[in-house]
């Protein structure tokens, strides 16, 4: 009977959020008794470790299966025939992280934990779950690194309007000369939004719009944000003055931005 390891990967968020790690690469490896490939985790509460290259490479030839994560986060890895029942290390592969909109020429590999699998026994094969959630501290970290921004929350509702389905949220950087355009988001039934963008959407020079601040990507500041919404029709139901993008709340936004939105039309 062979070994399958299965479980889903997600990355938290602010407020309690998370999201789905799709096509990321699972790989797993076996340990070697009196040569352990790994140093003793160094990353939060004990877990995750980034590895370089050099142990990139050294673990290369323990490695026993790899698989692919789906939209939602889920994989499956069967494991080789060389794997004999001792403790495994499991690494992810990232290469892009959820709805990033620009792309980065990046690899990163993180140990996200060393086990003794607990097998059980099933029809075909013997089985392992192991399901993992990144903690924000981490994956925020993370999601710098590959230049990827978001704005995220909900539109809430004091007036008379039935329903916060369908609006039209658009946020915008208050800039010296022209405020930049961040994006538009559609809210789903529960009023939810989520914009996604990089930092070429709002660090520009003063001198072209297609030249951008040579600064790197996890020390530059955040844009600083307002809103407007729309209905479905265009009509609209909130405009902020642009100085909102220079109140302590709203300036220099991290990259993962929450906020919520209210909207009343009582006359």
């Amino acid at each position: 009977m062979g070994y399958l390891i299965s479980g889903n990967l997600s990355g938290s968020l602010p407020r309690s959020s998370f999201e789905f790690l799709s096509n990321v690469s699972v790989k797993i490896y076996r340990t070697q008794k009196g040569k352990d490939n790994l140093r003793p985790p160094k990353g939060v509460k004990g877990d995750i470790q980034v590895l370089d290259g050099n142990e990139v490479a050294f673990k290369r030839e323990l490695l026993v299966g790899e698989g692919t994560t789906d939209a939602n986060g889920y994989y499956k890895v069967k494991l080789a025939d060389t794997y004999n029942r001792g403790p495994v290390s499991i690494d992810v592969v990232i290469t892009e992280v959820p709805y990033q909109k620009g792309k980065q020429d990046k690899r990163v590999q993180c140990l996200v934990k060393t086990l003794q699998p607990f097998w059980r026994k099933q029809s075909e094969h013997h089985h392992f779950s192991f399901n993992y959630r990144f903690p924000y501290e981490f994956w925020g970290v993370l999601r710098a690194q590959f230049d990827a921004w978001m704005i995220f929350g909900h539109v809430k509702s004091t007036g008379n309007i039935p329903t916060v389905e369908g609006l039209r949220v658009t946020a915008y950087d208050v800039d010296w000369i022209t405020d930049d355009l961040l994006g538009t988001a559609v809210t789903d039934s529960s009023g939810f939004f989520r914009i996604d963008y990089t930092s070429s959407d709002f660090k520009k020079t003063f001198l072209t719009p297609l030249i951008n601040v040579e600064t790197p990507l996890t020390a530059l500041p955040g844009p600083g944000v307002y809103f407007k919404i729309a209905s479905k029709e265009g009509d609209l139901l909130l405009e902020e003055a642009s100085t909102m993008g220079k109140t302590d709340e709203r300036k220099n936004v991290p990259h993962c931005y929450y906020v919520e939105l209210s909207i009343n039309t009582k006359r």
